[in-house]
């Protein structure tokens, strides 16, 4: 949730469905809802870079690809940026926690909590630098 004083421009707050269908190795195998649905969109954002496939509405995905070139520092402050306002347009998330940032050579390792209205998940991420 957004504080009342914190405008965001042209971002809008999108209530995605809890009853989806559950990929698993590229194929579809049944439905998930609550919790793990949650869990499966959270990485299916996270996965897919914003503004890239015109399928999606130009609010879903995310920047991390932004995040590639940059010093580890800068890179770890825009990758908190960048995971929080991929996933704070689903209206399900009101908070991520606990981050733990992990830089290797040319790679970082986010883990973190979305605390969901479905209770918390625990995601991460991988970005080259």
């Amino acid at each position: 949730m957004l504080p009342s004083s914190l405008t965001t421009v042209g971002v809008s707050i999108r209530s995605y469905p809890s009853l989806t269908f559950k990929l698993t190795d590229n194929e579809i195998s049944g439905t998930i809802k609550g919790k793990e649905a949650i869990a499966q969109s959270i990485q299916m954002m996270l996965s897919v870079p914003r503004n890239k496939y015109l399928i999606f509405d130009s609010n879903y995905g995310s920047d991390l690809t932004k995040i590639i070139g940059k010093s580890p520092d800068y890179a770890k402050i825009l990758l908190k940026r960048y995971v929080t306002n991929c996933l704070k347009t689903d209206d399900r998330v009101s908070d991520i926690t606990d981050w733990n940032i992990i830089v290797e050579k040319k790679k970082m390792t986010a883990t973190f909590t979305v605390i969901t209205s479905e209770g918390d998940v625990t995601a991460s991420t991988e970005v080259s630098l």
